[in-house]
């Protein structure tokens, strides 16, 4: 495994991470969904910044590199509400939507971190340079 593939793992672990432990707690509900997206934002700008500065990949690489962090935290996310929903006791009215979240929560988080990214990285590259 590569060094940007491990770190669009690590980064894929901590979105689903911040998603699903954040939404543990069953009040202040508003406060933690912020938290979650704080953290994820975190989580963006750390993979971003590593994508520049360590591994020094050009901008369009390294948002393509963010993306993939993102889709796999997507699938993360909906992994965790798949097993979430065979947990409950009762049955979710929505069980073919939570088996096709596996194929579109991915799409849904890569496209604009993708775009995040690629605006954040073609700014810290006109900085550097």
């Amino acid at each position: 495994m590569t060094k940007w593939q491990r770190a669009a793992l690590l980064a894929g672990i901590g979105y689903s991470f911040a998603g699903i432990v954040f939404a543990i707690p069953r009040t202040h509900s508003q406060f933690w969904r912020l938290a979650s997206w704080g953290m994820s934002g975190v989580v963006l700008s750390w993979h971003i910044a590593y994508e520049r500065f360590r591994l020094r990949n050009p901008p369009l690489t390294a948002a393509w590199h963010a993306a993939i962090g993102a889709a796999i935290g997507g699938f993360g996310l909906a992994a965790g509400a798949n097993i979430n929903s065979m947990i409950v006791a009762r049955p979710s009215p929505n069980l073919r939507m939570l088996r096709l979240s596996l194929a579109i929560w991915p799409v849904v988080l890569a496209i604009p971190s993708f775009l995040v990214a690629l605006v954040l990285s073609v700014i810290l590259a006109r900085k550097r340079d």
